[in-house]
């Protein structure tokens, strides 16, 4: 009988480990650029770079000091993102990876967030995309600590918490008790969140995310060039700002003069 010093057991089972973290590891990084190369076929630029600019990992032991409000620091002020989610439905065992892009900024006017951003939504084991069937109408107010992220008016919401969220269709799909995302689970819980940075090749230094989990992917030419999401008219938000830029501006120059 052939005992083994305790220190090699130590050795062999600190091996063990670091393999298995390194095999999954280097499969997530696998299943990441496949997931990023089938989101970069129906962006909207010849050459884009994907800047990870905020990630939310349900798994992570420092996940319960993640919050909605470090999300919108990070994704603010970011220009165009993809946002790729992760997320476990009660009906099923394996995971769907879903998510959407928003060619917007995510913002706030007055303390309102938009409540319908995004020009698709996508179903990435399906390798399928859904575009805004209405235009984007209406917002809701909400300080970032309050909001968690939308698409549509409902059909993917990333509640506050990070840790849970919820999908029904409406905006991109015809309306339904039920979900092209997520099938009849409207509820689902949040494994993994990713939102990405969208940039032309040559913008890809112009930001610097306060995050510290940004890296940069350049996906390279995408093999659909042509071919991007037809323009969905948008300008709500635009006009709703300029209005109310002038009548400030208006009621400035009232006071102003009754002062003088």
């Amino acid at each position: 009988m052939h005992f083994v010093p305790n220190n090699t057991k130590r050795v062999l089972v600190v091996l063990i480990a670091t393999l298995a973290t390194s095999t999954a590891n280097f499969a997530a990084n696998e299943r990441e650029a496949e997931h990023l190369a089938i989101v970069k076929q129906w962006l909207p630029f010849y050459r884009a770079n994907l800047q990870l600019i905020f990630e939310y990992d349900a798994e992570d032991e420092d996940s319960d000091e993640v919050t909605s409000e470090q999300l919108h620091k990070a994704i603010d002020k970011a220009g165009p993102t993809v946002t790729i989610a992760e997320v476990q439905t009660a009906f099923e065992t394996e995971p769907r990876y879903i998510g959407g892009y928003n060619p917007y900024k995510w913002k706030t006017w007055m303390g309102r967030y938009e409540s319908n951003a995004g020009r698709f939504v996508f179903d990435l084991k399906k390798e399928k995309r859904w575009e805004r069937t209405t235009k984007r109408v209406g917002s809701f107010k909400a300080s970032p600590s309050e909001y968690g992220l939308s698409f549509g008016n409902g059909d993917l919401v990333i509640h506050p918490d990070l840790k849970t969220g919820s999908a029904q269709d409406h905006t991109f799909a015809p309306p339904s008790n039920s979900s092209v995302l997520t099938g009849q689970s409207g509820e689902f819980l949040v494994k993994n969140l990713k939102v990405y940075r969208v940039s032309k090749e040559d913008e890809a230094l112009a930001y610097a995310p306060p995050h510290p989990l940004a890296r940069s992917y350049n996906q390279g030419p995408s093999p659909s060039y042509g071919a991007s999401p037809n323009p969905v008219p948008d300008h709500s938000g635009f006009l709703f700002e300029t209005i109310a830029a002038l009548l400030s501006l208006s009621l400035f120059a009232a006071l102003f003069r009754r002062n003088s």
